[in-house]
């Protein structure tokens, strides 16, 4: 038994929104359930579906819900993060140029001069995704070790990122834009 499977259950968070939840699953099965009795109303593979590629944890991501998208980073060469319509399933992007693998943060949304992102930490960058295309915005590298698993937090045009493994934090101002 290898780490991937030495693991049982999720590690993920799910999101609840409008009478619907979004979970995701350790091998990638993203689900959308009728949160009153369970049912299912779609699923997904980030793998199968998306090309994706998980770090050796397999999957820990909590999906993000903004307004009529719900969005994961299924990781690799496809397109490191996807927008999906969350009352269907239906791909609405995905990120082609960028192309990270997956790590275990979880995607954050921010409005910030004048321009509504997605900000998402891997193990080689710090990326901000144009909403609604999933243009990059701007990329800046920084490389984790190991595991890259705290969310950023953003704050007044910063960005917060911190991983352990002796990597340490970095604090990003945002010209970028």
């Amino acid at each position: 038994m290898g780490i991937r499977d030495s693991y049982r259950g999720t590690r993920s968070t799910q999101t609840v929104t409008g009478g619907l939840m979004y979970a995701l699953g350790q091998h990638g099965d993203l689900v959308c359930l009728r949160a009153d009795n369970g049912a299912e109303i779609w699923r997904k593979s980030l793998t199968k579906d998306f090309g994706g590629r998980s770090g050796g944890w397999n999957y820990t991501e909590s999906p993000l819900v903004d307004g009529n998208l719900v969005l994961v980073t299924p990781g690799g060469r496809k397109g490191a993060v996807v927008a999906l319509n969350r009352l269907n399933g239906a791909l609405v992007w995905q990120s082609r140029d960028f192309t990270d693998g997956a790590q275990y943060s979880s995607l954050i949304v921010r409005d910030f001069g004048g321009q509504r992102q997605y900000i998402q930490l891997t193990g080689a960058n710090v990326v901000g995704l144009a909403a609604p295309t999933g243009k990059v915005l701007w990329k800046a590298p920084r490389r984790g070790r190991t595991a890259t698993v705290s969310t950023p937090i953003f704050h007044a045009g910063h960005v917060f990122v911190s991983s352990s493994y002796g990597v340490g934090c970095n604090c990003l101002g945002l010209p970028f834009l």
